[in-house]
């Protein structure tokens, strides 16, 4: 026996010295110290294990798993601390959790069964969660526990050695609360969770129904803001319309334009008195939307370290968290739409009352007749069927980065238009769109069809105009073209197919429009990934989009408006001679005398305009004329 009991009694000394330890102390130990013990230990299990080796096996397994427990101890100190050293190389992730988790129960040791029944009973300093979650996880059944393979066998000796103490103190304990307060107080951690989480969803839930009743009452005071924004509409287009049929003298035009430019400053702030409602209700949605998604972290977390029935539980209130976050989501998606709806109605506002004080101030107008924007549109429609009729044509989708090659279109292209012959007038444009969708199967040989591509040509006039005047000058502005793209992006993202849009304008862009497009900020503030747009001027044949916008540039061609332009530029000059003999020329006349089409010389009379020098106006029992400005 004096062969090794005084090498073991040696080697064993710094083993003791942190076994004496717990978890907590050696946490606290900096970090090169506890370095050099487990270095040192380490030394000592090697002397140990061939000095000792002729000692009695329950001893030397005894000794074995005193060793194993102090490295895992301090390779567990390392762990927790988040500390980047190798002592815990030699450990799996379920022994380090096993000896952080069990670490915790040594609070037990200090106490008597009557202080920590007590404690435990009032909740007082986390006992309560300490013993529920003792039973929760599986740790009263010591022995299932280290039944894992994974776990080495001198550390199963050692945990029973360390632990087995406390595992029946904890029994004692339980069974005190029991007998002085039943089994009530032990209810299942998880059930509190659970109970936790109903309580805060119906309270979500209250509160929402509550602040939708606050929504309701604080915009009674804007009740009427629909009413306030179609009369000041009604009497911009009023204005438009006297500008246009020169009825107004410049004078009484300026000082119609102040009275309604006073009246837009005061709808501009009840708009944004009603955006902060909005806006309030937008933040307060978040802040339950956090709360919400904190507790399904939590339950999460939580189920991954439950038994299965409860992280049945636990799934059915994730489930109702989900549920609720979905309420949530519709709730934010229509306060938004409202608020872009209200947005978009002050950029219409700004945007035609800009445009009236330029028409004032001398800007010259392109003024387009119902019957030549129906013209335009059926030219730009027609052309565009007919290049995407050219067989075998290929279509490139970038989100697949897949070309498609197309022999026929079959039921993939349709027609639609926004006006009716009814309200336009044979003659007048009915803003029509002409839609191709390259579809494939969902899976390859089988499933339903999805769209891939889509590939849609829209022209756009103001048809109320064309309804009331019978022509229009004004060019489409910014809020009109969000209108048109608003429909098509939640409907790509949905599907995930590529859109891609031409939107053509016989009375052009307003500068603002085509600024936008072809601004950095375009894509990242008005389009999506899955939408890609361009701008078609069907008069000069411009085609405006984003140079960044790579997808788009594949398929301008298609939109692109197509005229020989010799034959406008003869018939501008057959009016810049006609000017020698007359102040104005009549745009029938012109058609009549140069047996041009009616759309070369409306082109042709747009171009002089564009010039300088020269302006079109409509004269009543006349129809659309050109004139030279004086002076």
């Amino acid at each position: 026996m004096a062969e090794w009991t005084e090498e073991y009694d040696r080697v064993l000394k710094v083993v003791e010295r942190v076994l004496r330890n717990d978890l907590e102390r050696l946490k606290r130990t900096p970090e090169i110290k506890r370095i050099e013990l487990y270095n040192e230990i380490a030394g000592n299990l090697e002397r140990f294990e061939t000095e000792c080796i002729t000692m009695p096996a329950d001893i030397y397994n005894d000794a074995s798993s005193r060793f194993a427990l102090a490295r895992l101890l301090l390779a567990t100190s390392s762990w927790v601390n988040r500390e980047d050293n190798p002592m815990t190389s030699g450990f799996g992730e379920n022994e380090l959790k096993l000896a952080r988790d069990f670490e915790r129960y040594h609070i037990f040791d200090i106490l008597t069964i009557d202080e920590a029944v007590e404690k435990i009973a009032r909740k007082k300093e986390g006992l309560y969660e300490l013993i529920t979650d003792y039973y929760e996880l599986g740790y009263a059944n010591l022995d299932t526990l280290l039944d894992d393979p994974t776990i080495l066998k001198d550390l199963k000796i050692a945990f029973k050695n360390r632990y087995m103490k406390v595992q029946h103190k904890i029994e004692k304990i339980t069974f005190g609360c029991i007998e002085r307060y039943g089994l009530s107080w032990l209810k299942s951690g998880i059930l509190v969770k659970v109970e936790e989480s109903e309580a805060m969803r119906e309270h979500v839930i209250a509160e929402g129904e509550q602040r939708m009743r606050e929504l309701e009452s604080r915009l009674i005071e804007f009740e009427s803001i629909d009413d306030e924004n179609l009369t000041l509409t009604n009497r911009i287009s009023q204005l438009e319309g006297e500008l246009l049929k020169e009825s107004v003298e410049k004078e009484g035009a300026e000082r119609t334009l102040e009275s309604l430019t006073a009246e837009r400053d005061r709808l501009l702030q009840r708009f944004a008195a009603m955006d902060r409602v909005w806006a309030d209700q937008l933040d307060a949605i978040e802040a339950r939307r956090r709360e919400i998604e904190a507790q399904e972290k939590e339950l999460q977390v939580r189920m991954e370290r439950e038994r299965a029935e409860d992280r049945r539980l636990l799934a059915n209130e994730i489930m109702e968290l989900d549920d609720l976050k979905r309420g949530l989501a519709e709730k934010e998606n229509a306060l938004n739409s409202e608020k872009k709806t209200t947005l978009l109605k002050k950029r219409e506002i700004e945007d035609r009352l800009r445009e009236i004080g330029e028409v004032i101030a001398g800007k010259p107008l392109r003024l387009v007749t119902g019957e030549d924007a129906k013209l335009y549109e059926l030219n730009y429609i027609a052309r565009f069927d007919t290049k995407m009729h050219e067989f075998p044509i290929r279509i490139y989708n970038p989100i697949e980065d897949k070309n498609y090659k197309i022999n026929s279109w079959g039921d993939g292209h349709f027609r639609m238009s926004a006006g009716s012959s009814s309200v336009s007038g044979d003659a007048g444009p009915l803003n029509p769109r002409s839609v191709y969708a390259v579809e494939a199967r969902k899976y390859r040989v089988f499933g339903e069809k999805v769209k891939k591509v889509v590939v849609e040509a829209v022209s756009f006039s103001h048809l109320d105009e064309y309804k009331e005047y019978g022509f229009d000058t004004r060019r489409v502005g910014l809020s009109e073209f969000l209108t048109i793209l608003g429909g098509l992006i939640p409907d790509a993202e949905t599907g995930q197919y590529l859109h891609v849009i031409g939107v053509a304008s016989p009375t052009g862009w307003d500068e603002r429009v085509v600024s936008e497009i072809r601004s950095k900020e375009f894509a990242h503030n008005y389009v999506s990934r899955f939408v890609s747009v361009c701008l078609v001027d069907s008069i000069t044949g411009e085609v405006f989009y984003n140079s960044a916008d790579e997808r788009i540039a594949l398929f301008a061609p298609f939109f692109k408006p197509e005229f020989d332009r010799e034959q406008v530029e003869r018939v501008r000059r057959f009016v810049l001679d006609a000017f020698s003999v007359k102040d104005y020329v009549w745009l029938e006349d012109v058609v009549s005398e140069t047996s041009e089409a009616r759309d070369i010389v409306h082109r042709a009379f747009c171009e002089l305009v564009d010039v300088g020098g020269c302006r079109m106006r409509w004269i009543e029992d006349v129809g659309a004329v050109v004139e030279r400005v004086v002076g």
